[in-house]
């Protein structure tokens, strides 16, 4: 292996575990499902502007966007448990 490859991988690392420890402490102040909320909206925002800058989107990609429904919305327990 070259020894940029290597650098490459150190820096995954890096960046990979940091991840952990910068979720360690928003969880002693926010509830897990909004960190969950957060990094979904954080790990959607690069990717939805990058197929903005590709012209990936067009307008009729819109009509595949529909709001959850409510018979899907978690209520008591969420949705399976009414299967369980």
């Amino acid at each position: 292996m070259k020894k940029a490859a290597y650098l490459v991988f150190a820096l995954l690392g890096v960046i990979w575990g940091s991840n952990f420890i910068f979720m360690k402490w928003p969880a002693e102040d926010i509830s897990p499902s909004q960190i969950v909320l957060l990094r979904v909206v954080f790990r959607f925002l690069p990717i939805f502007f990058f197929a903005l800058a590709q012209r990936a989107l067009r307008w009729e990609h819109i009509r595949y966007v529909h709001p959850l429904p409510r018979n899907v919305a978690p209520r008591n327990g969420g949705v399976l448990s009414r299967f369980c």
